[in-house]
């Protein structure tokens, strides 16, 4: 009786477990380790010679000095004309006390030099989505935070030709203590056309 009993337990437990397995193959996410994001992944080679993308860590920098290239991509040799270009503000822009950002310096197939240095010039420079960094980079521009935060870890999958995030809100994020304590569990979605919608 008890054999029986011991047998019959362990294929509930089996059957059980095989369920929550199948469920979780099924709705797989995938925890997002860092918040910030590869530069590199943006692939839109064919429009431009030469890029790079600067870290700006201070809006009273005046120059080039202090700022930090952190991706370069295309030919190297174009560089000497990007290094002339500065900005002192930029995109994914961060509060104080630097009020830090990025912009980038990009030399065209014309070899006229563009700067992009906004959200909106940032966003047409990102384009059609290829994969999931580009698709974190347009949800973080478009002022989505992506927290490394092991309470609140931010996931994602793929599905179809979206990319969807779980992420967390945490209220007004000016540079000021955000209204909202606890933040909200929101869900996202970035398809491959770069826009953006709540589910």
């Amino acid at each position: 009786m008890n054999i029986k009993l011991g047998s019959f337990f362990l294929i509930m437990v089996a059957i059980v477990n095989n369920g929550f397995a199948s469920i979780r193959i099924h709705d797989e996410y995938n925890p997002i380790t860092s918040d910030n994001s590869d530069f590199k992944s943006i692939k839109n080679i064919d429009d431009y010679l030469y890029w790079e993308c600067i870290y700006n860590p201070s809006i009273f920098i005046s120059s080039r000095y202090g700022q930090q290239i952190i991706t370069q991509f295309g030919d190297i040799k174009y560089s000497k004309y990007a290094k002339k270009i500065f900005s002192s503000v930029g995109f994914l822009s961060a509060c104080g006390p630097g009020f830090c950002s990025y912009y980038i310096v990009a030399v065209k197939k014309d070899k006229s030099i563009k700067l992009i240095s906004t959200p909106n010039e940032f966003g047409k420079f990102i384009g059609k989505i290829d994969n999931v960094e580009e698709a974190k980079l347009f949800a973080r521009n478009a002022e989505y935070i992506f927290s490394s935060s092991t309470k609140y870890t931010a996931v994602y999958k793929q599905s179809a030709d979206k990319y969807i995030f779980r992420l967390y809100d945490f209220g007004l994020q000016s540079c000021i203590p955000p209204i909202q304590m606890e933040p909200k569990s929101i869900t996202i979605a970035v398809d491959e056309m770069a826009s953006i919608s709540r589910l």
